[in-house]
């Protein structure tokens, strides 16, 4: 007589998936979030008052590819070091002081990157107006070298003010770290939003004085599909605040709380002056959303990816974030606007070391 463990049904491919759990509802170890009173707003309305508060705030999205020469490690996260090589050739080039921190706010370095110690080691606020997008890049290039592929963000008007500066540096040359390859910097684009919200690459011409922005309320792209939504952490994100009890988890309300608070913080550090993102209608509509599948894997990020040294409590501290994918079932047409533009731009602190980078299909 077979056992009873094998003893299934022969209709079906049986396969195991560690890590992918099905839930539907958090349970007491988990972080949670109050969802305010009041009924859960039309998707129409919801929808028109994220695209507002979206509406006018100046954002660059660049792609860059280089080409290393040489053997480079670039570590567990790339993304760091992309901030790094990029920091020390702003700041020699851009700023040229002598002074071991940039806090002068007239400085360009200042302006791309917010206060931050200078030199090619990363260091810089929660909040700076300057992000990289470094999925998929490797953890280190052989003997023969290789191309880096990555893009950056660069959010507010005085970051975009620089950004033709800081491509021209990039273009100009700059002699490499001690022990580290020369980086041609071969390809550099810009995204902008054709009268569809269909999102463009186009190379951006050598002496350009200025570069298209992205208008994240027009943007249509990714489609989000009606009733579903696979919601990736690409890169670590960080979820918890101080002060959090309980596990971080891959539930919408606790992303979209999350989401609101990370990109208003930033609307504002950036000087955006239009309408606030209306967190309470937000957290309304999330609370409808159902979590279909859990593939998410907590971990710990260390504080300096996230805030400057000098911010820094405890330098051993770390803060509990997501990786992996979730699964939700529900109306996304109110909180498109939001997704989409996190997609584009990320969520949470420690964007500028390639922290906060997710996806929406």
């Amino acid at each position: 007589m077979a056992d009873k463990e094998d003893d299934r049904p022969r209709t079906h491919k049986w396969v195991r998936r560690d890590g992918a759990t099905i839930r539907q509802a958090p349970d007491r170890s988990q972080m949670s979030v109050t969802t305010p009173e009041g009924e859960a707003p039309e998707s129409t309305d919801l929808a028109q008052g994220m695209r507002a508060a979206l509406i006018d705030w100046p954002i660059v999205i660049l792609r860059v590819v280089g080409h290393a020469n040489g053997k480079l490690k670039l570590g567990q996260h790339p993304g760091r070091w992309v901030r790094g090589r990029l920091g020390g050739i702003i700041d020699d080039v851009l700023d040229g002081g002598s002074s071991p921190r940039i806090t002068n706010p007239n400085s360009p370095a200042h302006r791309l990157l917010g206060r931050h110690g200078r030199g090619s080691k990363p260091d810089g606020e929660a909040w700076a107006p300057f992000v990289v997008r470094a999925d998929g890049m490797p953890e280190a290039l052989g003997d023969k070298g290789g191309d880096l592929r990555f893009e950056l963000v660069m959010a507010g008007e005085k970051a975009v003010s620089e950004v033709p500066a800081f491509i021209a540096a990039l273009r100009a040359g700059h002699p490499a770290p001690s022990g580290e390859p020369e980086i041609e910097w071969r390809t550099i684009q810009a995204m902008q939003v054709d009268e569809d919200g269909d999102p463009r690459w186009k190379s951006v011409p050598p002496g350009a004085t200025e570069v298209p922005l992205v208008a994240l309320d027009r943007i249509t792209e990714p489609r989000v599909r009606k009733g579903r939504m696979v919601f990736a952490f690409v890169s670590a994100t960080p979820l918890a605040r101080r002060g959090d009890v309980g596990d971080v988890h891959g539930e919408c309300a606790l992303v979209v709380d999350r989401l609101c608070r990370s990109m208003g913080a930033w609307m504002g550090r950036t000087s955006h002056r239009g309408p606030r993102i209306p967190v309470d209608d937000a957290l309304r509509a999330a609370a409808e959303i159902t979590l279909v599948s859990d593939g998410t894997r907590a971990v710990e990020v260390p504080t300096r990816l996230i805030a400057a040294e000098g911010a820094q409590v405890d330098a051993e501290e770390r803060v509990a974030a997501l990786t992996g994918v979730v699964t939700w079932k529900g109306d996304f047409s109110g909180l498109a606007p939001l997704l989409r533009a996190a997609h584009w731009v990320g969520m949470g602190p420690g964007r500028q070391h390639g922290l906060g980078q997710v996806s929406i299909r």
